[in-house]
């Protein structure tokens, strides 16, 4: 992937990452910061039946599922048992989504909806 719109994604994603299991309740937004490049939104959860360490860990594989499964996606999500991870090009806080809940081994638990990956990013 390449362009802004990449480049807002990667950073969007990082953040997820590293500030999901250190944010208070496991709970975290963000918005890439290059107002000049399309802009990415994110939001991240663990439950709070995690210790730190585990919430990072699974934040992790939702951000490795969805950059491998969403290759140039405009948006993604993944609904984990234990967390959860979704970006858009467009802010979605307080929006209703439809989810597709998988285990730690890609299995199907609750399926809410097929869509995980949504679209191709602009040039």
């Amino acid at each position: 992937m390449s362009g802004s719109f990449a480049k807002s994604l990667a950073y969007v994603l990082e953040a997820l990452q590293n500030e999901t299991p250190i944010s208070q309740g496991y709970n975290y937004y963000v918005i890439s910061p290059y107002p000049n490049d399309a802009l990415a939104y994110g939001h991240a959860t663990c439950t709070s039946s995690l210790i730190n360490s585990d919430c990072a860990t699974c934040a992790n594989y939702a951000k490795s599922y969805l950059i491998t499964a969403c290759d140039r996606g405009i948006g993604a999500q993944i609904e984990l048992v234990d967390c959860s991870m979704r970006y858009e090009q467009y802010s979605f806080v307080g929006k209703k989504t439809t989810i597709l809940i998988l285990d730690w081994n890609y299995k199907v638990v609750n399926s809410l909806s097929q869509t995980l990956c949504r679209g191709k990013s602009l040039p």
